[in-house]
């Protein structure tokens, strides 16, 4: 159920919500969130600027096939985000499931589970666009895929 909220107490009702998040909930999306604020924030010239972070950090397979040392993109491709309305809809689907899953697996386990699924989704995007090469479609190796979703 929603959490009902008195008039003129907003403030409190969402400190109450956020509360009763459960704590992997709040620290993956504060990860997410805090990436993208921070891109807003920094100088566009850096490589975390919005501008540049979606380019340097998604997850590219042909840097990944051919530098290994990129094989970090598999993971901050995840926690990068293109846009307000890219990361404001993954949060939010993120809120609507990730709390339940949360309870009914414990912090551990579903942040085990979600940095797995993340690696093994990168892993993945990297072997399907890599095998579609070898059938002539090299456009995926090229794509450059960032999102929490």
């Amino acid at each position: 159920g929603g959490l009902v909220v008195p008039p003129g107490n907003a403030p409190n009702g969402v400190s109450q919500w956020w509360a009763s998040q459960p704590m992997g909930v709040r620290a993956l999306f504060l990860v997410n969130v805090s990436v993208y604020v921070g891109g807003l924030v920094v100088p566009p010239s850096w490589s975390l600027s919005a501008r540049n972070a979606p380019g340097n950090l998604c997850m590219q397979s042909a840097l990944v096939v051919a530098h290994p040392e990129q094989s970090y993109r598999i993971f901050t491709s995840a926690f990068t985000h293109g846009g307000l309305m890219h990361i404001g809809f993954n949060m939010v689907t993120f809120l609507g499931t990730g709390p339940s899953l949360e309870r009914a697996l414990g912090t551990l386990r579903f942040t085990q589970l979600v940095l797995l699924l993340v690696a093994v989704l990168g892993v993945l995007y990297v072997l399907v666009a890599f095998t579609a090469q070898l059938f002539g479609y090299s456009k995926f190796m090229g794509e450059c895929p960032v999102g929490f979703s």
